[in-house]
């Protein structure tokens, strides 16, 4: 929750943790070494001054139900109690215009949100591949295997059908590595300067998720 971090702490535990690096002379350390530091103390500053909660994993409502059409959803589902109980009529014809009307506004929101979110695509193309992948349905398992008229389903016998394919096709080549030449383009030194650092951090997509390190794009 970045928006109530405080960053004025963070920016203090920074500052302070800076003179302590320098005064500790880092050239005696290595690169590696050095880095763990600081990663060490991020995290800590980070967790101690940047609140967080618990995300669930309650199935979330569609974003194109907006709530006039989730109350409309309400009102019709109300109505087909009332119908149910009471079998009159009137009460079902009630029931069945606000079934209609709230398939007609299902519709229409719906398209409506798709017409945005292809008008979109190049602002906000996460968005767009968000609702084509909730959209997908491919089978995330390797299907069944037949091998010698044999149905494999099991995951080991999946397994063991692959590895004795590939393995019937693999050939033996020659590993003998060939010794490398001893002349190579030279690289001239790499020149890390706080300009070049600045712009790169200014240039990360806030919206990424973490890398390998496990600090935030947006820190």
């Amino acid at each position: 929750m970045f928006n109530k971090g405080n960053f004025d702490k963070i920016r203090a535990d920074i500052d302070q943790y800076s003179v302590a690096f320098f005064s500790n002379n880092p050239s005696q350390f290595t690169v590696d070494e050095n880095w763990l530091q600081l990663k060490s103390h991020l995290h800590t500053s980070i967790n101690s001054n940047i609140p967080s909660k618990l995300s669930t994993s309650s199935k979330a409502r569609p974003p194109w139900l907006n709530s006039k059409v989730h109350n409309l959803i309400r009102r019709r589902d109300r109505l087909a109690k009332i119908a149910s109980k009471s079998g009159s009529s009137t009460d079902r014809g009630r029931y069945l215009k606000a079934r209609n009307d709230c398939s007609k506004l299902i519709d229409s929101t719906h398209s409506d949100y798709l017409t945005k979110l292809i008008g979109n695509v190049k602002s906000d193309p996460r968005a767009f591949y968000r609702y084509i992948n909730s959209k997908k349905s491919d089978a995330s398992t390797i299907p069944a295997f037949k091998s010698d008229g044999d149905i494999i389903t099991s995951a080991l016998g999946k397994v063991e059908c692959l590895n004795k394919y590939f393995a019937s096709v693999f050939t033996t080549e020659n590993n003998l590595i060939p010794p490398l030449s001893a002349n190579h383009p030279s690289m001239d030194n790499i020149q890390v300067t706080t300009p070049g650092v600045f712009k790169l951090l200014s240039n990360l997509d806030m919206k990424k998720s973490s890398g390998p390190d496990d600090i935030s794009p947006t820190f």
